[in-house]
């Protein structure tokens, strides 16, 4: 839910309707590099937050239970070669169809000289896969703030694991959002900080093939 399939982050009206919502996000918790033009430009907003930091101030503070999947984790699931044989093995058409479209994915990715990655990061499809089965990542509880002032920062989010100690000094006439957070700091954002790369793409691969899923029992393993 968000700008990019045209649903407002704070529509009050789906809100309401809403048990739990799943998000992929910067995990807020770190600030991550891309080199572009010789120069390191750290980013402290993901993409969807940094085009609505208000709509999503609004889902963090509305009381709905999230669970935040950020790029730090979403990028330890990369689809590579030997996933797309996986699917290739697999009888369903569905397997079949999706094994040809990541196989040009990743032709793509090697034509266009992108080799800082084996693969293609799995953001979207490990959000959805915490709905099936919550283990595939490891959480943890954490109240979640978006930065909506900052003249360089807008759409940063900060994960309080405790009541934050230091306030930041207010705009005129302008409480800030961590003075809120103190008087109502209840952390209910579930926030991914590992994951089970493994366990994903065997239900990935398996779910896609149209075979038997075996992850909500599988015991073995643990997320990183």
């Amino acid at each position: 839910m968000g700008p990019q399939d045209g649903t407002p982050c704070d529509n009050i009206s789906t809100r309401r309707r809403l048990r739990r919502l799943q998000v992929m996000s910067n995990s807020g918790l770190f600030a991550f590099a891309l080199i572009e033009c010789g120069l390191v430009i750290l980013l402290l907003a993901e993409f969807n937050i940094y085009v609505d930091p208000e709509g999503a101030s609004v889902v963090f503070r509305s009381g709905v239970p999230v669970t935040m999947v950020g790029l730090d984790v979403t990028r330890e699931c990369i689809l590579t070669a030997n996933h797309v044989k996986g699917l290739e093995a697999g009888g369903d058409a569905l397997s079949q169809a999706a094994a040809r479209i990541a196989r040009n994915d990743l032709e793509r990715r090697r034509q266009a000289g992108r080799t800082g990655s084996p693969g293609r990061a799995m953001h979207d499809p490990l959000v959805v896969a915490t709905f099936i089965d919550r283990a595939v990542v490891r959480l943890r509880e954490y109240f979640v703030a978006v930065e909506t002032q900052g003249e360089l920062t807008a759409g940063e989010t900060v994960g309080y694991g405790e009541v934050p100690l230091r306030q930041s000094a207010p705009l005129k006439d302008s409480p800030t959002l961590s003075e809120a957070a103190s008087a109502t700091f209840v952390p209910i954002t579930n926030v991914a900080v590992a994951v089970d790369p493994a366990r994903f793409f065997r239900m990935f691969i398996a779910r896609l093939s149209g075979g038997l899923d075996c992850t909500s029992s599988d015991t073995q393993g643990a997320a990183r």
